[in-house]
């Protein structure tokens, strides 16, 4: 059994950085929103003002993350 499939699974600290782990190496955010709380809050230093929802870290997360794809692309040697 894989313990992020069970719902009851609590995470551990070492699940959830995997988690973002492959959001970032993989610039796709849908896994490790499934993942967030309703109330899950976020701060940054990079970021003005914390963000108190999952709603509002998806608005946050998603164009971050189109953004360095196009930029990976684009950087990228042939």
């Amino acid at each position: 059994m894989n313990p992020l499939e069970d719902k009851t699974y609590q995470l551990t600290e070492k699940d959830s950085l995997s988690i973002y782990a492959k959001m970032m190496h993989t610039l796709d955010s849908s896994e490790f929103e499934s993942f967030l709380s309703e109330d899950f809050s976020y701060s940054s230093q990079k970021v003005l003002t914390d963000m108190n929802s999952k709603d509002e870290f998806i608005e946050y997360i998603r164009p971050k993350l189109e953004t360095i794809k196009k930029l990976t692309v684009l950087f990228m040697p042939n």
